[in-house]
């Protein structure tokens, strides 16, 4: 299991992260936001960059560009944070309702930070 980890100050705390989606919906190739913003255990944003956050779907292609690439995949999708301790990919949308999970760290092995549909 691999943990997001960095060198010095407080470390991201899966059960104080959010993770949103920029629509509720998305039909037919559209595609929607999905962001992570990470937090310490006392709820505040991390803004710290570098921080691994591993991204997962159950349907569709996730992507970090807009629309999502090619060559995207469902997970993992491994995005490290901005310097405001943000994390964020691209779903774009297929048949049937998707779910997008995120975790912290390189893959699933890491907390899950939670899922948007």
């Amino acid at each position: 299991m691999r943990q997001a980890r960095s060198a010095g100050g407080p470390e991201p705390d899966a059960a104080t992260s959010t993770v949103v989606a920029s629509a509720a919906t998305a039909v037919g190739g559209e595609s929607v936001r999905v962001v992570v913003q990470l937090m310490d255990g006392d709820g505040e944003p991390l803004a710290r960059a570098g921080l691994a956050v591993a991204f997962y779907s159950t349907g569709g292609t996730l992507g970090s560009g807009t629309p999502a690439p090619a060559a995207a995949t469902r997970g993992p999708l491994v995005v490290h944070a901005n310097a405001s301790g943000a994390a964020g990919a691209n779903l774009t949308s297929g048949p049937g309702t998707v779910t997008v999970s995120a975790y912290l760290g390189e893959d699933d092995g890491g907390e899950k930070i939670g899922d948007v549909v």
